[in-house]
């Protein structure tokens, strides 16, 4: 079964997607797009380590550049949740890192907001993993 029928426009950006898989040779070898997407898992699994990191040390600067690199990626592959996610995150933690005097009140707020955001990343990540593997061990 190679059908983008598992992935579903609640999670992914399917022209975006479907441009990825042009790239294969054909839709029997996957091999091309498998490598690009199991290395985005790996990828986003090592990126939102370093962003919890950056939440227990509250370091705005490292949660504003993490989730700009995560959201390139989800990008090229089409996870728009994803890459809305990221982007909120990066405009809260960029806002709160050049911010001069720092505000407590306005850290606060903006590192909750960050702080679920993260967790929803976190959430959203695994679901579209678990759906691009089905999808792949379907195309085998």
């Amino acid at each position: 079964m190679d059908s983008l029928e598992c992935l579903t426009a609640d999670h992914f950006d399917l022209d975006t997607f479907s441009q990825i898989l042009e790239m294969d040779d054909s839709e029997e070898d996957r091999d091309f797009s498998r490598g690009i997407v199991y290395g985005y898992f790996e990828q986003a699994e090592n990126t939102l380590e370093s962003m919890q990191t950056g939440l227990v040390e509250k370091d705005f600067e490292s949660l504003n550049q993490l989730s700009h690199f995560l959201k390139g990626s989800a990008a090229t592959l089409g996870l728009w949740r994803i890459r809305d996610g990221c982007e909120k995150i990066q405009n809260l933690s960029a806002g709160r890192h050049l911010h001069n005097p720092r505000d407590e009140a306005a850290d606060n707020k903006a590192f909750e907001e960050i702080t679920s955001l993260v967790n929803e990343t976190v959430i959203e990540s695994g679901t579209c993993e678990t759906l691009l593997r089905k999808f792949y061990e379907g195309s085998n």
